[in-house]
């Protein structure tokens, strides 16, 4: 039987504390889901979003008071990820405190969860961006950079609360170099750049580093339209991918000047002919024959955090071993314990259901160069 010298619930209780507070691009979105599976059927859950309304009528100019129904209070979200680790526990290890044992056993296991569920959320946000900043796919690293993202949201009437900058490695080194950035004088917070892995609010922006920002390669191959596709159309069919290249989602092609960003991943059967979902339809008719170009980029984005819905919720609690599950700030976390015999070790077990759903593509954008 399993050591009860620390129980389950103990566990679980301080790895969904860990798991929210580690969370980044994730955390930041809506994300508070139903109890248990709430409305949803199955797979599906409930996610509460920032309800939206249209503007106010003038009763002066012959509007009426008519009551207006909140739209997308709730959302409903596949859940097509189950992140899990398990761990090998020493009879040491379980007579640890539990402050003791959530920073050396907890917290690396928790971390290997969070790195999936970034990883699979940065996927998600490039695939369905609205589009991207600058007019090129290099890094930002000017002050002009963050000034035409900023305008993206205004472009797009995205309300100032809420608008969030997550950055990758190179944009970072960069920025933490302009006194925009780190001197005092543009703001309290300058200072206290990097702390929590925020280097403050500018220009509109909640600026994070992004550590799981993902550099996304060229799709190899002398890539073509393979058939006519009319403007619209979501999926087109592609030649020269090469064969057995897997080509991730998010990953940038041009087609007659118009960028796109792949919708979902594909690992190419042959090299002759490869259907590619793209996130957004085309923006015109692209004839057969016509030459795609693949840009290799590093996946910063802005977003706004009401611009998708991600749900982060425990499995049920298991029937055959002693299980618990946690709930911190509308996130959820499954342990599970069970007993090896061949290592006479207990065996701790972490899952979790992720599901992500992007709403407003113009909420988000690839953040790029100028």
């Amino acid at each position: 039987m399993p050591n009860d010298l620390l129980t389950t619930q103990q566990m679980v209780d301080a790895s969904s504390v860990l798991l929210e507070s580690r969370l980044i691009l994730a955390g930041a979105l809506d994300h508070y889901t139903e109890d248990k599976f709430g409305a949803g059927t199955g797979n599906t859950v409930s996610v509460r979003t920032i309800a939206s309304l249209e503007p106010a009528e003038d009763l002066n100019e012959g509007g009426d008071a008519t009551p207006e129904d909140l739209k997308e209070a709730k959302v409903d979200v596949v859940l097509e990820k189950h992140f899990h680790k398990s761990v090998a526990l020493s009879a040491e290890d379980m007579t640890l405190n539990i402050e003791d044992f959530s920073k050396q056993i907890l917290a690396p296991v928790v971390d290997s969860i969070v790195t999936s569920i970034e990883t699979y959320t940065n996927a998600k946000i490039a695939a369905n961006a609205g589009g991207k900043t600058g007019s090129t796919f290099a890094a930002p690293t000017t002050l002009a950079d963050c000034a035409r993202a900023n305008r993206w949201f205004t472009d797009h009437k995205i309300i100032p609360q809420g608008r969030f900058a997550f950055i990758g490695s190179e944009s970072e080194e960069a920025f933490i170099q302009l006194d925009a950035f780190t001197a005092a004088t543009y703001g309290s917070d300058g200072p206290l750049a990097l702390r929590d892995a925020t280097i403050g609010k500018r220009l509109g922006m909640n600026f994070v580093v992004n550590p799981y920002a993902t550099d996304v390669a060229v799709t190899p191959g002398t890539l073509t339209v393979k058939a006519e596709a009319n403007a619209g159309a979501k999926t087109i069919n592609v030649a020269g991918i090469t064969a057995g290249v897997k080509v991730p989602a998010g990953a940038a092609i041009t087609i007659d000047g118009v960028q796109y960003f792949v919708a979902e991943a594909i690992a190419a059967a042959n090299a002759e002919s490869q259907p590619v979902k793209l996130s957004v339809g085309l923006k015109k008719k692209a004839t057969a024959g016509a030459a795609i170009t693949a840009n290799a980029y590093q996946q910063s984005f802005i977003a706004h955090k009401s611009c998708a819905a991600i749900a982060i919720i425990a499995p049920e609690p298991s029937q055959g071993a002693p299980s618990a599950i946690a709930k911190h700030r509308g996130i959820s976390l499954r342990a599970t314990r069970s007993w090896d015999q061949k290592k006479l070790k207990d065996v701790l077990t972490l899952d979790v259901l992720v599901g992500m759903r992007v709403l407003h593509p113009e909420a988000c954008a690839l953040f790029t160069a100028k």
